[in-house]
């Protein structure tokens, strides 16, 4: 129906310049995390040390993040053992399992010419709180229509974790949470980026109690309370939601999926 409007892996270690290896300790709690590196003239031997002096530092937001492996789309024809196309009514028109398709070693959402149908991918197992998940995605260029990642399990309105892109070149965005039979967040930002012009990493880290949402690494937008408390499928699709004007395609249109984390 419509609806509106990992376990954490262990970060060890990285490169540096010129092939120097870069250690930190064992991570647990999954989510994107700031570095900072600083080069020092010899091993500082404690606080106070004034013998050591800092040749240079540089510091990074996002540096990199804790989770499972992506589970990459790459050289398969077929959809991931994991993973099942959708056929059911949704918003305007229908999401179809014709229109959900590999290319290139990527999911492909088709928005068919001249309709108001698109596709919709889902998970086969049950995830719930405690992970990150971040889908690196393209959307299609069709206005009034969006692309959602999120996790869902019905009934509607009991729980939900939802972002969605609107498919234009406005860069729109919402953030959103059902709970306990009601909308519990929701906020429209705006992406400093064409989301149809190229690949973004859309994420969220699902808290017991709390909601991190993310794109491109930067924090976008954060709750606390009213987040569903239980284990839910995740889905990618592509539709025509009804409290948007319909505005049909002249050509077909793809939304792309290159590869998800969860």
């Amino acid at each position: 129906m419509e609806r509106r409007p990992k376990r954490a892996g262990r970060a060890r270690s990285g490169r540096g310049v010129g092939g120097t290896e870069l250690r930190t300790p064992p991570l647990e709690t999954p989510g994107y995390y700031a570095a900072r590196v600083s080069v020092w003239s010899e091993e500082p031997k404690g606080e106070g040390d004034t013998s050591a002096e800092r040749l240079a530092e540089r510091g990074e937001e996002s540096a990199f993040r804790v989770s499972e492996p992506p589970e990459e789309f790459a050289g398969s024809s077929a959809l991931p053992a994991g993973w099942k196309a959708q056929d059911h009514r949704l918003g305007r028109g229908k999401v179809l399992p014709e229109n959900v398709t590999m290319e290139g070693g990527k999911v492909r959402i088709t928005l068919p010419a001249d309709t108001v149908n698109g596709g919709e991918l889902v998970s086969k197992r049950l995830h719930g709180p405690g992970f990150m998940y971040t889908a690196r995605m393209k959307v299609p260029d069709a206005p009034t229509s969006i692309t959602g990642f999120f996790l869902y399990e019905p009934p509607d309105l009991e729980s939900e974790i939802d972002i969605e892109v609107f498919n234009e070149p406005s860069g729109k965005i919402l953030f959103t949470t059902y709970a306990d039979g009601k909308q519990t967040h929701t906020k429209e930002k705006k992406l400093p980026f064409d989301p149809t012009k190229g690949f973004h990493d859309y994420a969220f880290f699902y808290g017991k109690n709390s909601l991190i949402f993310y794109v491109d690494g930067k924090e976008m937008q954060r709750y606390k309370g009213g987040i569903p408390n239980k284990e839910m499928k995740l889905y990618v699709n592509s539709w025509y939601p009804t409290w948007l004007e319909t505005r049909k395609p002249s050509s077909d249109r793809y939304a792309y999926i290159e590869w998800i984390e969860h």
